[in-house]
């Protein structure tokens, strides 16, 4: 096993500031808590956050996810980190960073992809939820709710735009992506996409995620979500529930907005994405699985979102 190449919090702070070519000046004259709040604003999360990271990138047992020994570099992992924050060009890139295209593009898309890899060790369906006999399945085991990204405009070989891709939410091009959280734990579970965002959250739901909740349990979801084949795996808040239970649905999708809020602070989601490239579909997942895999990370660092009320309903 190859010797595991660990920073420290203020370290992998230190490569930062000296990645954004920071001030020897300011770097010795700021405090810790401003140096991270800029570290924050240039690559996205806490310092703590990506030291984890790359520890477990290299650690890895997933050979597409664990880093080669001779290309654990911390400052193009950072450069990765940067991309997916500010969403700048490669020509801002080049400037900022003093590397030509080709080696921005490679070590870019080398870390994103390993990154990408972690999902299979980071965002997974409990295991014990596929048994039947278990009786510790809770009755409502998560939310559920699509989210939008904007693309550039997508032909089809009749049209010069492709309306399957427009998307309601803001009235362009875009892609869609399923997300599943735990309701009682602070944890993706389940993550699919990308697809066209003209197709409704109910087809996408049915295509996979139906077929994996538990007999007798159900996931919250919006009223987007509503139709009659739907009622046994989804619950809805309606008039009809106490007061209680409508303030806990309430509290269960705006917990899940949340979740899309934080990772949308990544612009490399909140931007059009610029990609032109057979493969854009493929890197927009790789980003946004990326995005999705650090949050995460946020969560098990100690900036989980709020929590539900735990109430016995039924």
């Amino acid at each position: 096993m190859p010797v595991v190449l660990e920073y420290s919090t203020n370290e992998v702070l230190s490569e930062g500031m000296d990645l954004i070519n920071l001030s020897e000046r300011r770097k010795n004259h700021w405090s810790t808590k401003s140096l991270i709040q800029q570290f924050k604003v240039h690559f996205g999360s806490h310092p703590r956050v990506y030291k984890y990271i790359f520890i477990d990138l290299q650690r890895s047992t997933n050979p597409d996810a664990r880093i080669e020994p001779g290309r654990v570099k911390i400052k193009y992992f950072l450069m990765a980190l940067y991309f997916l924050r500010l969403y700048p060009t490669q020509l801002e890139m080049v400037v900022t960073f003093d590397r030509c295209r080709e080696t921005i593009d490679d070590w870019l898309w080398y870390y994103l992809r390993r990154l990408q890899a972690l999902k299979d060790e980071v965002i997974v369906w409990p295991e014990e939820w596929g048994n039947p006999n278990n009786p510790f399945i809770p009755y409502h085991i998560g939310t559920v709710d699509g989210v939008h990204c904007m693309t550039y405009e997508r032909q089809t070989a009749k049209y010069n735009r492709d309306k399957q891709c427009c998307s309601h939410k803001f009235k362009g091009p875009g892609l869609t992506y399923e997300v599943c959280m735990d309701l009682w734990e602070c944890r993706m579970i389940h993550i699919r996409g990308p697809g066209k965002a003209g197709k409704n959250d109910k087809t996408v739901f049915r295509e996979s995620l139906m077929g994996k909740i538990p007999a007798g349990s159900k996931v919250i979801a919006d009223n987007g979500y509503m139709a009659d084949d739907l009622r046994e795996v989804l619950a809805f808040s309606t008039t009809e529930h106490p007061r209680h239970i409508r303030r806990m649905y309430g509290r269960a999708k705006a917990r899940h907005e949340s979740l899309y809020s934080r990772m949308k602070n990544f612009d490399v989601l909140s931007k059009r994405f610029r990609c032109k490239h057979a493969d854009r579909d493929a890197k927009h997942k790789t980003c946004f699985e990326c995005v999705a895999i650090i949050v995460q990370y946020q969560f098990d660092c100690g900036s989980p979102l709020f929590t539900v009320d735990h109430l016995e309903t039924i």
